[in-house]
C-alpha cells in the first residue's frame, strides 16, 4: 500500500464519517501492521515452500543417482560373475584336457588307442569352447597323430616322420600348462610318462 492510498483512505474516513485523526492513526498503523506481518508470512510461506520443493527435486536426484549406481553395480557384479564363472570353467576344462591326454598318451602303443581317440574327440566335442585356441588346435592335432602313431611305427615310417608325430602327442602337456599359466612339467615326469607309455 502505498503512501497515496493511505492518505485517500484517511481524507475518505475523515469526510465521510467523522472519525477523529488519533483514530485514524491507529486504524493505519493496524492495517499498515497487518499488512507488513501478512506480507512477512506470505514471503515465509513461499519460502518454505520453495524451499519443500528444491528438497523434493534433490531428493529425486539422489534416488535416480543412486538407483543408477545400484544398477551399474549390479551389472559389474553380473559381469564379473560371469567372468569368474568362465575362469573356473576353463581351469576345469584345461584340467579335464590334461587327463585326456595323460590317457591318449598311455594308450598310444596299445590296442586301447581308438578306444581312448573316440573317449578324447567326444569330450573334445562337449569342452572345446571353453578350452583356448592354441590347446584346441594341440589337442586335436595329437588325437589326428594318436590315430597314425602306431600304424606309423608297424609300417615302419622314417624316425623323423614318427618322431614328428610323437612330438604333435607330446607337446599337449606343455600348450595347456602354458595357457594355464603353471610352469611346464619337469623332465624327469615327462619322461617317465614316456617310459610308461611304452611298457
Amino acid at each position: 500500500m502505498t503512501p497515496d492510498d493511505l492518505k485517500t483512505i484517511v481524507e475518505a474516513l475523515k469526510t465521510n464519517h467523522g472519525i477523529s485523526l488519533p483514530f485514524i492513526v491507529f486504524i493505519s498503523f493496524l492495517v499498515s501492521g497487518i499488512g507488513a506481518y501478512l506480507g512477512s508470512y506470505l514471503g515465509e510461506k513461499a519460502k518454505n515452500r520453495a524451499t519443500k520443493e528444491d528438497i523434493v527435486e534433490i531428493t529425486r536426484k539422489i534416488e535416480s543417482a543412486r538407483a543408477e549406481y545400484t544398477r551399474q553395480l549390479e551389472d559389474l557384479k553380473g559381469t564379473y560373475q560371469i567372468h569368474a564363472v568362465s575362469a573356473i570353467r576353463r581351469m576345469d576344462a584345461l584340467q579335464g584336457a590334461f587327463i585326456r591326454w595323460t590317457e591318449l598318451i598311455h594308450s598310444v602303443h596299445t590296442d586301447r588307442c581308438m578306444e581312448e581317440v573316440r573317449e578324447g574327440s567326444k569330450w573334445f566335442t562337449q569342452n572345446c569352447i571353453f578350452l583356448p585356441q592354441a590347446v584346441r588346435n594341440a589337442f586335436h592335432e595329437a588325437i589326428m597323430a594318436a590315430t597314425l602313431h602306431k600304424s606309423m611305427l608297424e609300417a615302419r615310417h622314417p624316425k623323423e616322420e614318427v618322431d614328428a608325430n610323437w612330438t604333435k602327442i607330446r607337446r599337449v602337456s606343455e600348450v595347456i600348462l602354458h595357457e594355464a599359466n603353471l610352469p611346464p612339467l619337469r623332465a624327469d615326469i615327462l619322461e617317465k610318462i614316456e617310459k610308461e607309455t611304452r611298457t
